[in-house]
């Protein structure tokens, strides 16, 4: 028996120590989660089994070369009662594992988390009612009965239940091993958690050590060895399911970066701190017309265009910076990430760089800011055409007044006997605005809005986000956020899209000024579709559309009257935009925002 009990020992320890070293970490199997607290039953059932190894152990005692005792070496009593606390801690453990994972993600078995707690009080109330000499045997019953039984069933249920996990993923040779496990766990339950030493209550009177051996020829203890080879034999098996789960996830990460790399302009490349290209992959290296086999292995100085400027990026990255540049190779330029790899130590081993092709996003930039030149020119000169014609109509007032009265005066002294130099004077300055008046009329005459043009079809969605791109840095460093919805109309306008891009820039642009940057803001552009008509709905909660200029010093030039003429320039450039096409301009006021509602005229809308 002492060869049995240190094979059963053995087994659990080495089952335990297998479990607690065997690398599990960020596995997104919920068995890795719980699989140590089966580790540590393993441990210290292990360590339990020795000792009932040391207590069936008998050693001779010698004094002048005769046996005086026979014994174990600290004494069977002190042994029995280490063994009675050990035993149930060691399948407390078990108890412990199975409830967490059949409660783990769920509620229907939520009241199987307070089983642990249940067993154990009722294994020391039983160990506190029991007084008698024979407390560590009794005590090792009550092990059996109350922790070992029930904590072996709930384990051989968990691993029952993660099969359906291993089973979705095809892996037949895991699920056939977690059965076997969960088998021999039930039969160690029945052999460990019923089969007991024989005392005068039910079930230890009839069923137990003796009963058992009488019935089958064999010690229990030999069916519980067997049956611990095969539950660490099965788990540990198992356990090659977390070496599997590394290398999907590396393989499914080589895949994605194969595919990444394959798909857009951008190469990967690594280099040791000898500078020595290590590994390399990516479709952008065919810009550049190379090949993976043609870098690889090569110093960075001589497998890149511009290797100097590469060399020096790399050898700051190896000071364990990480950081971003771009080069220029062969024309082309690249955006370099750099990074690096370390050992477990944290000591550095590589450069890892990301190269992609910003070539088509640099002449999108381009684009777009020379879209952004354009359309400010376009603003600037709406704004210099109100502010003319405006300036040019008060202007024309009082020389038509001034006129009218120099006429009167010249026919008044028509049939006097004027001086002539008074009656020539005053004839050449009737001349003279006369040629002023023609020329404010031309002037007026140019600074008309565009004339309406025949109907074409005006694709608002499309302007109002390339207006909106013009203003992404801005909105952003305001925390505007800017929102356009039910926008996908497209109606058939007289007026150009060159004026329907000056509406949307001149009140964004007035928004963005309003906003403070201390708070986020909201501007939201709305499209409603009317009989005949489309509305275009501007509404705000940054007082940008409803509020005055700071300092509108022309605010009594521009009107002195309406709401909408007194808020300021960039309102009245889209009122005389609008207006010239026949639609209308009005500003509702709400507790908390403001709308401007800009209505244009509109025969079909698709």
């Amino acid at each position: 028996m002492i060869l049995v009990w240190f094979v059963y020992g053995l087994a659990f320890f080495v089952l335990g120590l297998v479990i607690l070293v065997y690398p599990k970490k960020d596995s997104r199997f919920a068995l890795a989660h719980g699989l140590w607290m089966v580790g540590v039953f393993g441990i210290i059932h292990g360590l339990n089994e020795w000792l009932d190894m040391f207590i069936g152990t008998p050693i001779a005692i010698y004094r002048d070369w005769e046996p005086v005792r026979i014994g174990g070496p600290l004494g069977p009593d002190l042994l029995a009662w280490v063994r009675m606390f050990v035993l149930p801690a060691s399948f407390f453990w078990l108890v412990l594992f199975g409830t967490t994972i059949l409660t783990r993600n769920t509620k229907r078995r939520r009241l199987l988390r307070i089983l642990p707690v249940l067993l154990a009080v009722g294994w020391l109330v039983a160990l506190l009612l029991d007084e008698s000499s024979r407390r560590p045997l009794v005590e090792n019953l009550w092990s059996r009965y109350l922790l070992c039984l029930p904590g072996t069933l709930l384990t051989a249920w968990a691993l029952l239940l993660e099969m359906r996990q291993f089973r979705a993923l095809g892996l037949r040779s895991v699920t056939r091993d977690l059965a076997v496990g969960a088998a021999t766990f039930i039969a160690y339950g029945v052999f460990a958690g019923l089969v007991v030493r024989k005392d005068n209550f039910f079930p230890a009177n009839m069923l137990n050590y003796e009963t058992f051996t009488s019935l089958t020829g064999l010690p229990v203890q030999i069916l519980r060895a067997i049956c611990a080879i095969v539950a660490a034999w099965s788990i540990i098996r198992v356990l090659d399911v977390f070496r599997w789960e590394s290398h999907e996830a590396l393989r499914l990460s080589e895949a994605r970066c194969a595919t990444i790399a394959s798909a857009m302009p951008v190469f990967l490349f690594m280099a040791d701190p000898r500078m020595i290209v290590t590994f390399i992959q990516g479709k952008g290296l065919e810009v550049l017309g190379l090949r993976p086999e043609q870098i690889q292995g090569q110093h960075i100085l001589e497998a890149f265009p511009c290797g100097e400027r590469l060399m020096d990026y790399c050898r700051q990255a190896l000071s364990g910076q990480e950081f971003a540049a771009t080069v220029l190779m062969n024309t082309v330029p690249f955006e370099i990430y750099y990074s690096v790899l370390r050992d477990r130590t944290g000591a550095i081993t590589s450069v890892v760089g990301v190269a992609l092709d910003v070539s088509t996003e640099m002449e999108a930039q381009r684009e777009l800011d020379e879209y952004r030149r354009k359309i400010e020119k376009h603003a600037r000169e709406a704004a210099v055409g109100v502010l003319s014609a405006t300036v040019a109509r008060h202007v024309a007032e009082p020389l038509t007044v001034t006129q009218l009265v120099l006429e009167r005066t010249a026919a008044d002294l028509a049939g006097s006997k004027a001086v002539d130099a008074v009656r020539s004077g005053i004839g050449r300055s009737l001349s003279e605005l006369s040629k002023a008046r023609e020329t404010l009329n031309r002037f007026m005459e140019m600074t008309h809005p565009e004339a309406a043009a025949a109907e074409q079809p005006i694709g608002l969605y499309q302007i109002a986000k390339r207006t909106m791109s013009v203003f992404a840095e801005s909105a952003l460093r305001r925390k505007l956020t800017i929102a356009v919805k039910d926008m996908d109309a497209v109606p058939l306008l007289t007026i150009s899209p060159r004026e329907v891009e000056q509406i949307f820039y001149h009140l964004i642009q007035r928004v963005i000024d309003a906003a403070d940057g201390k708070v986020e803001r909201k501007l939201t552009i709305n499209c409603s579709v009317g009989e005949r008509c489309v509305e275009l709905l501007f509404c705000d909660t940054c007082d940008g559309i409803r509020a005055q200029p700071a300092g509108n010093v022309l605010g009594h030039v521009l009107s002195d009257t309406n709401d909408i003429d007194s808020l300021g320039l960039s309102v009245a450039v889209v009122k005389r935009i609008v207006t010239g096409h026949g639609g209308q301009i009005t500003l509702e006021i709400g507790p908390e925002n403001a709308t401007l509602r800009v209505r244009l005229p509109a025969t079909r809308t698709y």
